[in-house]
């Protein structure tokens, strides 16, 4: 099997993997031990991550902080100094093979297959943990996509930065010059491993999750095919996306009704939980 093709199988196997993983120290918010997607429609979740990721003081202040830090690398020679120096001093033959194995999670035409079929295997089950899980990680990657794309795109034309040895303009921000500002595979790279960290409440298993999100933004800054700051950019939205949909769940398991009989009584009472 040819190297590109391990790698893809590799990646292929370890996405298959997050949610059992995620599974250890998981919270306990549903029937079956996690707050199960089809338990609620689906456009009132979505509408619920958009509003938690754009019209709210945690996720306005998530992306403006990315903003900040992408804005002051960019628009100084911070970025070009990184390049350059990372390239002639740091780049290796490690560095690639690592590079090599991380870019593919950031490729949208293995990530998508990859949450949808997590997220059949969820529906599919008869509310069993580790299939429950697997759907539910593959609920949130899936609606992280669709939260953060428009943030990714817009900043990506608004910013208006090239990639290294590109143009003239180099990491600046020229609004409408170029759509490199943000990286795209930084952002779908991290998403899976972002959402699995949200799951689990296991700080091995968090820390882990965390680290390895980085790694697609590493491969594009060793690659040269993105600045840092773009790379950062896109690991932010990423970010904020997932924070938007785990949000959403949290807010969820917050309150619970319950049916309860009436005793000596006719009809049934209501208890709200929290």
């Amino acid at each position: 099997m040819p190297t590109s093709h391990r790698t893809v199988a590799a990646c292929w196997l370890t996405l298959t993997l997050l949610a059992a993983v995620a599974c250890s120290g998981c919270r306990s918010t549903g029937p079956c031990g996690v707050a199960c997607a089809t338990h609620e429609p689906i456009a009132g979740q979505i509408r619920d991550d958009f509003r938690n990721m754009y019209a709210s003081r945690d996720g306005l202040m998530t992306m403006g902080a990315g903003l900040g830090i992408a804005a002051g690398m960019a628009n100084s020679d911070i970025d070009q100094d990184i390049h350059e120096w990372y390239q002639v001093d740091v780049r290796s033959s490690g560095t690639d093979d690592l590079a090599r194995f991380a870019k593919p999670f950031g490729e949208g035409i293995l990530l998508i297959p990859a949450a949808t079929g997590a997220l059949l295997i969820g529906e599919c089950s008869d509310c069993w943990q580790p299939c429950c899980l697997t759907g539910e990680w593959g609920d949130r990657t899936m609606r992280g996509m669709l939260v953060g794309t428009p943030s990714l795109i817009g900043l990506q034309f608004a910013t208006g930065a090239s990639r290294p040895d590109e143009s003239s303009a180099e990491s600046d921000w020229v609004p409408l010059h170029d759509n490199n500002g943000a990286s795209g595979h930084s952002f779908i790279g991290a998403m899976p491993f972002i959402t699995a960290a949200k799951m689990t409440d296991s700080p091995w298993a968090k820390t882990g999750f965390y680290a390895a999100s980085t790694l697609t933004a590493f491969s594009r800054v060793n690659d040269g095919d993105h600045y840092t700051s773009q790379a950062i950019l896109g690991w932010c939205l990423a970010y904020a996306a997932c924070s938007a949909v785990d949000q959403t769940e949290q807010d969820r398991s917050d309150f619970r009704f319950t049916a309860v009989p009436v005793p000596g009584g006719v009809g049934v009472g209501i208890v709200l939980e929290r």
